[in-house]
């Protein structure tokens, strides 16, 4: 009996703790993350979650969205425009990178209410872009209260050589 107990707990917490996970994310999506040729880029900003099929949840306006651009930080929120998002709240920006470098762009959303954990949460996000595939400056930090430092590059660049080849290019 008691062994049958044991069973009924070990197979009730599997059961339980097998469910899908319901985690959402701040997203900054770059049109590229690599300029060869310099320009402009885009950002998609959206609230969502992508583990599940991406719905999208609602973004109000971030509280603060820069790039670090040459060793300086650049306020982009007041070129912030409203972009919906399967019928919910998300955000663009367009920015004009002019010198060679890894440019990191940042937002901080408004804090949620997370109803699960009781508390108000804020999912800071950054992406790098690296113009005119330059491989320079891409592990600067930018100053956000918590933030993740790449140790290796992020792009798939390294000296100007491509790291990568697409299926399309051969050997």
């Amino acid at each position: 009996m008691r062994r049958s107990l044991m069973s009924l707990a070990v197979f009730s917490c599997i059961i339980g703790f097998s469910t899908p996970a319901s985690a959402h994310f701040q997203e900054i999506i770059p049109s590229a993350d690599v300029l060869e040729d310099g320009g402009s880029v885009s950002l998609n900003l959206i609230f969502t979650h992508p583990f599940e099929g991406a719905p999208v949840m609602q973004m109000k306006k971030p509280v603060r969205l820069g790039v670090l651009d040459q060793g300086k930080n650049v306020d982009l929120l007041p070129r912030i425009a409203e972009k919906p998002v399967d019928g919910k709240e998300a955000w663009t920006v367009s920015y004009d990178l002019a010198e060679p470098d890894a440019a990191i762009f940042y937002v901080e959303p408004q804090p949620y209410w997370e109803p699960a954990e009781g508390r108000y949460i804020v999912h800071y996000a950054k992406v790098v872009v690296d113009n005119y595939a330059f491989g320079e400056g891409w592990d600067e930090l930018v100053g956000l209260p918590v933030e993740i430092q790449p140790l290796t590059r992020p792009t798939r660049y390294l000296d100007g050589q491509r790291l990568f080849r697409r299926p399309s290019e051969g050997r």
